[in-house]
């Protein structure tokens, strides 16, 4: 019966000796994945959002603002613009309030001039704008899934109980 009984939990520990194996080629993808969402993160710039930017301000910029110029660094960006009118400006800044990689939209300054002419008024301005940081590839310490961070934390709520037991 031993023999018998012993012959079977070694069927059972071949037939899943291969988890090993699927276990040690996971820990090796999961470390070069780390490895390189480190490296990206190390490397993101907020003026990633630049595209975004773009595409949104084609977007929703209203009919009667043209954008004359457009400049950007890591943390912001700078729109010099032309608006038919005033209420046309402030459509504009509340269009650029709702992009989501925007934050702090602001009217650094406005002139108004009448075309001689034709009577027509027109306000040159300039939008200074900063760029969320949205980076999704910021690692924390505790990634999901990883047990020895979540025996950490268990082991730190274990320890900050018993101090305020004391």
């Amino acid at each position: 019966d031993a023999e018998e009984e012993r012959d079977d939990v070694q069927r059972q520990v071949e037939a899943i000796s291969d988890i090993e194996e699927i276990i040690s080629e996971y820990e090796t993808a999961r470390g070069t994945y780390n490895d390189l969402m480190t490296m990206y993160a190390s490397t993101y710039q907020l003026n990633e959002n630049v595209r975004m930017c773009i595409d949104e301000l084609e977007n929703k910029i209203p009919s009667g603002v043209y954008i004359t110029g457009f400049s950007s660094t890591n943390s912001g960006f700078s729109v010099p613009a032309v608006a038919a009118s005033y209420e046309d400006m402030a459509e504009f800044m509340i269009q650029l309030k709702e992009i989501p990689c925007i934050q702090d939209a602001y009217i650094g300054g406005y002139s108004k001039s009448v075309d001689e002419n034709t009577g027509e008024m027109t306000f040159t301005f300039s939008v200074t704008a900063k760029y969320v940081d949205n980076n999704p590839y910021v690692l924390d310490e505790g990634i999901e899934g990883d047990a020895d961070a979540e025996a950490s934390d268990a082991e730190t709520s274990d320890a900050e109980e018993t101090t305020e037991a004391e």
